[in-house]
């Protein structure tokens, strides 16, 4: 029994490591979107104080925009499926009797 113990807390720490890794991406993403936002916003501002005419037409700007949103929802819809997945795999093994350790403990043990 103390080997399958043993291989459950090992599982519940790569879980949470994972957990961990998910709230890194989500926050890179959402760095990145607001970036490239700016950055398309702040560009649009410039062509439009210096009076030029912008060469994309509106109806295309539309569509990429649509696309771009799109593929943000997918990437939104995807990370929540891990995220659910996770969870579930956290709620059975806390069924086990495995209590979450924290990033302090998990480092004490090493």
């Amino acid at each position: 029994m103390p080997r399958a113990y043993d291989q459950i807390v090992n599982v519940l720490n790569k879980l949470n490591t994972v957990r961990e890794n998910i709230e890194v991406l989500n926050s890179t993403l959402k760095q990145v979107s607001l970036s490239h936002h700016r950055s398309r916003t702040l560009a649009e501002l410039s062509t439009q104080t210096a009076g030029a005419v912008d060469a994309t037409p509106t109806r295309t700007r539309v569509e990429q925009e649509e696309r771009h949103i799109k593929d943000l929802q997918a990437r939104i819809a995807e990370l929540s499926k891990k995220v659910r997945v996770l969870n579930h795999a956290a709620e059975r093994l806390s069924h086990l009797g495995y209590r979450k350790t924290t990033h302090q403990n998990r480092r004490d043990q090493n």
